[in-house]
């Protein structure tokens, strides 16, 4: 199931906001399995979500360690359902969101200049170049039986100068396709009715886990 990422990015976002406010409690727990939900019916894998999750734990345990040391162990909990919570739902996000797509939606609707929205396109597919060629040093440093750890360091040079190299031949590739501000996108990436309906949804979701959490405070 293929949601518009802009819906996504919104439901998303009122969940990562209901946590700062409220913080852990059975609201934000529901939210919480909303949002997994979510995740799992627009293409997250749930082996994905436990390793997702299991990574997640490990970087709040230390924090829980931290304040169970120096603050108290109220405190402790606290925090660390709350960073279980906020860094799950960011990372699970990231996963979902097709922020190409997003960026897409938003230059067609000239809300972002196609002359900035491309040269962010670049740097993000980049970031595979960026890897494939880290992979290729790595396998020349093994074939010459060079230290793997201290190698590491020396292929900061090679990496930014790879990188300079692909930002320079993207800028020629853009100026020669003559790139401006009055691009015609020809493919249509709004929202579709579907996923207004889906958006809606959800939203009436989250509103009505608001409303029972404010009413059974006051």
């Amino acid at each position: 199931m293929k949601i518009h990422p802009l819906i996504l990015f919104f439901l998303f976002l009122i969940n990562i906001f209901a946590v700062l406010i409220m913080g852990p409690c059975l609201t934000t727990g529901l939210l919480f399995v909303v949002h997994l939900c979510v995740c799992l019916l627009t293409g997250l894998k749930f082996q994905t979500c436990l390793k997702l999750f299991g990574l997640v734990f490990l970087f709040s345990i230390s924090l829980f360690v931290l304040n169970y040391l120096y603050v108290s162990w109220d405190m402790a909990i606290h925090n660390f359902l709350r960073a279980i919570l906020l860094t799950f739902i960011s990372v699970s996000a990231s996963f979902v969101i097709d922020f190409e797509w997003l960026l897409l939606f938003l230059m067609s609707k000239r809300l972002i200049s196609p002359t900035k929205g491309y040269p962010i396109f670049a740097a993000i597919n980049s970031i595979e170049h960026l890897k494939e060629e880290r992979k290729r040093l790595n396998h020349l440093a093994k074939m010459r039986g060079l230290n793997h750890f201290r190698y590491q360091l020396h292929q900061m040079i090679p990496l930014l100068v790879f990188a300079l190299r692909h930002s320079q031949r993207a800028a020629t590739a853009m100026i020669a396709r003559g790139l401006n501000d009055n691009k015609i996108f020809h493919l249509d990436y709004g929202i579709k009715k579907t996923d207004w309906l889906f958006g809606c949804l959800i939203f009436f979701f989250q509103i009505a886990f608001f409303a029972w959490h404010f009413f059974t405070i006051a």
